[in-house]
């Protein structure tokens, strides 16, 4: 039988009381918020009588979707390997990945 994975928000008070801020959070989800922002604790939406309009990942993809900050998918330019080369004795070394080979 498994044991109970144990939270890591797990704290003990200076009276030695342990408190488990996960669950405490989780129990806490649908609660109303203080403040002047009508959300829940986990951030939907909320209207008239506590009922949810609009839930918390809806609203964080309608700003990533719109957000005119965002960075455009673009790719990195190639860059040429850096190769440094040395010759000793008449024999050429090639450093690669911090080793130096015979070239």
């Amino acid at each position: 039988m498994p044991l109970k994975a144990k939270s890591k928000n797990i704290v003990t008070t200076a009276r030695g009381k342990k408190i488990d801020f996960e669950k405490l959070r989780r129990a806490n989800e649908t609660a109303t918020a203080v403040g002047n922002v009508p959300v829940n604790a986990r951030g939907d939406e909320i209207g008239p009588g506590g009922k949810i309009i609009k839930k918390r990942e809806e609203i964080i993809k309608e700003y990533y979707a719109t957000n005119p900050k965002a960075v455009a998918n673009t790719q990195a330019k190639p860059q040429p390997p850096i190769e440094e080369t040395k010759t000793v004795d008449n024999v050429t070394y090639v450093k690669r990945g911090g080793i130096w080979y015979e070239a």
